[in-house]
Formats: C-alpha cells, sequence, structure tokens
C-alpha cells in the first residue's frame, strides 16, 4: 500500500471518530434536557463505535 493511502485512511478514521464523539455530546445534551431514552442509547452506540475507530 501506498504510504500517503494509509495517512490518509489513518486521519480519515480519526476524524470521523471525532465527528461521531461530538455527536454523541450533543445527543446526551439533548437527552440530559429532555430526558428522552432513545437519545441515551443513540449517544451510547456513537461512543462505542468512536471507541472503535480510536
Amino acid at each position: 500500500m501506498n504510504p500517503m493511502t494509509i495517512k490518509i485512511l489513518f486521519f480519515g478514521s480519526v476524524i470521523f471518530a471525532v465527528l461521531l464523539e461530538i455527536a454523541g455530546d450533543i445527543f446526551f445534551k439533548e437527552w440530559s434536557i429532555n430526558g428522552k431514552n432513545i437519545l441515551f442509547y443513540m449517544r451510547i452506540f456513537l461512543y462505542i463505535v468512536g471507541t472503535v475507530f480510536f
């Protein structure tokens, strides 16, 4: 594999994980304000997926 391709995949994965973490934080804030369980489970899912990418 080309080293540049590996770098692009790595940084793309890191950026994707950061976006998932941000989305999880936003949903957590909404869940804490509104008290909805579905948002809580979405946040947990997004954190798990983000952690796998990290």
